[in-house]
């Protein structure tokens, strides 16, 4: 018996042939920056405010009219390097608390 296949899959299919059979004839793009070492990261999950959302919106507004694209992974890491850990930092922990309205733990 014969197998229908779907004509979507049937053209992924002869898209993923053609570029197999292409791949030789490639060449090896240079590599123009050594391998950075390898780190482990962790996902992580957060819950932000519409103040936070809107900081991130202004952080991609000032990277894109200078040209350049972030992510928020990239805003998250621009704020945690480019802050000064200090007692200060007590203050603004309260107020997030605040705005949050859950019972923490201090």
């Amino acid at each position: 018996m014969i197998k229908k296949t779907h004509p979507m899959t049937a053209r992924l299919l002869q898209d993923l042939k053609n570029t197999n059979m292409n791949e030789g004839s490639r060449k090896a793009a240079p590599t123009a920056f050594p391998k950075a070492p390898a780190q482990k990261s962790q996902k992580l999950s957060i819950t932000l405010y519409k103040t936070d959302l809107e900081k991130i919106d202004a952080i991609y507004s000032l990277a894109a009219s200078n040209g350049k694209r972030v992510s928020t992974s990239d805003v998250v890491k621009l704020a945690l390097r480019s802050m000064a850990v200090s007692p200060n930092l007590l203050k603004t922990l309260d107020a997030i608390r605040a705005e949050d309205g859950r019972t923490t733990k201090s």
